[in-house]
Order: structure tokens, then sequence, then C-alpha cells
């Protein structure tokens, strides 16, 4: 095999390799919408246990007001019942005084009431948007989960297919040449050739010197860049 068909087969392998790590991303980036569904929901979740947890305690309080306010009530009708069986002055001034003390109470209870109904309904409108919102959210979630499936199911497809071809280009590479360009990429984030474009190493950006730039030029030996390592190919065969 010449210099100049290994510098076809390793430019065909990286393109292939290229491919198979931009549809890896792919992948992520799908996942990735996915989950961000799923977080979503799962605040819209904890939103409405929040404003859950709130309308339980403000109901515990309206239940424990309106059971104080009917007492209240039962109590300024005792008194009051007693007040017009009662004929001493003292007395009866000091019944009225109780009469006036539990007709206040009765009042801040009721104004308390009417405060906790307030909070009721606005938190009974408040569960309802968080309802509504996390029926959209797990609609929208479903949908996105349906194409995120089919696009992984072509996704993976076409992966297959590329590590396929990827492996019928590595097996034709001479052995140590196979080996040398594994190595490589290894240490390189998985890209182990360089394009050399007017005398510069593309993936370095770094200047070669002159008679290694004519080499690679010719495409009649294989060389690496001095700097980054990786397997030189010449901008012509790209």
């Amino acid at each position: 095999m010449t210099v100049r068909e290994q510098l076809l087969l390793l430019s065909d392998l990286a393109a292939k390799d290229f491919n198979i790590r931009g549809l890896i991303d792919q992948e992520k980036v799908l996942r990735a919408v996915a989950n961000q569904a799923k977080v979503k929901i799962d605040c819209v979740n904890v939103q409405g246990k929040e404003v859950q947890d709130k309308l339980n305690v403000c109901l515990k309080q309206k239940g424990l007001h309106e059971l104080e306010l009917q007492t209240e009530k039962m109590n300024l009708r005792k008194w009051e019942a007693r007040a017009d069986k009662i004929r001493g002055e003292r007395e009866y001034s000091t019944l009225i005084s109780e009469i006036g003390f539990q007709k206040r109470l009765i009042s801040e209870s009721e104004t308390k009431l009417l405060e906790l109904f307030e909070v009721e309904e606005r938190l009974k409108k408040e569960l309802a948007g968080v309802q509504e919102e996390l029926r959209k959210a797990t609609l929208l979630l479903q949908e996105e989960t349906d194409q995120v499936k089919a696009q992984l199911v072509e996704l993976a497809e076409r992966r297959f297919q590329e590590e396929e071809d990827r492996t019928q280009a590595f097996v034709r590479l001479p052995s140590s040449l196979g080996k040398r360009y594994e190595q490589v990429a290894s240490k390189r984030a998985g890209v182990a050739i360089a394009i050399l474009s007017q005398g510069v190493c593309t993936a370095c950006k770094r200047a070669l010197p002159p008679e290694l730039y004519n080499r690679v030029s010719k495409g009649e030996l294989l060389e690496s860049c001095p700097f980054c390592q990786r397997l030189l190919i010449p901008e012509v065969l790209s």
C-alpha cells in the first residue's frame, strides 16, 4: 500500500470518526432536551405540593376558627340569657361587660374567617393554575419523549452504519498505522489527524518547518505534527 493510499484511508477514517462523534453529541443534546422537560415537571410538582400544603394549613386554621366562632356564639347566647333573668345592677353590669367582650371576640373571629376564606380562594386558584401547568408540561414531555425516541432510533441506525463503515476502513490500514492512529486519537480527544494548510497544522494552529511542509504536501511521506503529534494530511487529500 502506497503512502498516498494510506493517507486517503486515514482521511476517510477520520471523517467517519468525526461523523460518529457528531451523532453522539446529537444523542446527548436530545437526552438533555428530554431531561429538561422532566426537570420542569419536577419543579411544577414541587410548586404544586407547596401550594397544596399552604391550602391544607389554611383549611385547618379555618376549621379551628369556625369551631371557636361557634363556641363564642354559644357563650354569647348564655350570657345574654342570664342577663335577661338578672335584676341586680352590679351583676347585670358585669354580664353586659362580658357580653360586649364576647361580641368583640366574635367580630374578630368573623374577620379572621373572612381573611382565611379569601386566602383559601386564592390558593385554590393558584393550585388550579399549577395543575393546568403540570397538565401542559406532561403533554409536552410526552410529545418530546416520543420525538426524542424516534430521533434516537434514527441516530442509532446512522451511528451503527457509520461504525460499520469505520471498522471496514480501519481494518484496511496496516496494523502498525492503525495502532498509531488509535494511540494519537486517545490522547487528542478522538482527533488523530490534522489537515496541513498553507504550512500550518489546522489542529494546533502552529506553522510547520518548511521542509516538513514540503514532504507532507507531496503525499509521499506519512508525518506527524511535531507540536500536537497528530498525523498530517495534505490539504489536497482532504
